[in-house]
């Protein structure tokens, strides 16, 4: 497998090199799961671009303030957004228009279709570990009232 091209497709951090047992070089690629505020990220973006919005890093904020009562400063916001482009989930791009009135560059975000992609398999594993997080619940309640029928029986 050429390693390489598997790394155009990995966030960075998920890539390691190391040595086997023979002490040769070799790139492991780690699955992981992306931290939870570049998910909530991913999900605007995504909504945005299908709705065929602009999304900007101060729209950005002001959703997640909205709908998630989470109040995250652009300096928290805009590594996440580097790191999302960088990793080439989401596309950035700075308006035209902006350059040429010599405000700031305002810069608006898309999903990309590996973004799409990772979007939708973190979304399936949320949902996996939700179902597993119930039962393990549902379980737990039915053991409890079990213990609890015993010790009335006593």
């Amino acid at each position: 497998m050429n390693t390489n091209r598997a790394r155009a497709h990995v966030p960075q951090a998920l890539v390691a090199v190391g040595h086997n047992s023979n002490n040769e070089k070799h790139t492991e690629v780690h699955e992981s799961t992306p931290n939870f505020l570049d998910i909530e990220i991913l999900y605007f973006v995504n909504r945005a671009s299908a709705e065929k919005e602009q999304l900007t890093l101060y729209n950005l904020r002001k959703l997640l303030r909205d709908n998630f009562h989470q109040w995250r400063s652009f300096g928290t916001l805009h590594p996440h957004l580097q790191s999302l482009e960088r990793d080439g989930l989401i596309r950035g791009r700075v308006l035209p228009s902006e350059k040429s009135q010599g405000l700031a560059p305002k810069r608006t975000y898309k999903i990309t279709a590996l973004g799409k992609r990772t979007f939708s398999e973190e979304l399936g594993s949320a949902h996996k570990i939700d179902t597993a997080m119930w039962k393990t619940q549902r379980n737990g309640t039915k053991k409890s009232e079990k213990l609890k029928s015993k010790s009335e029986l006593r």
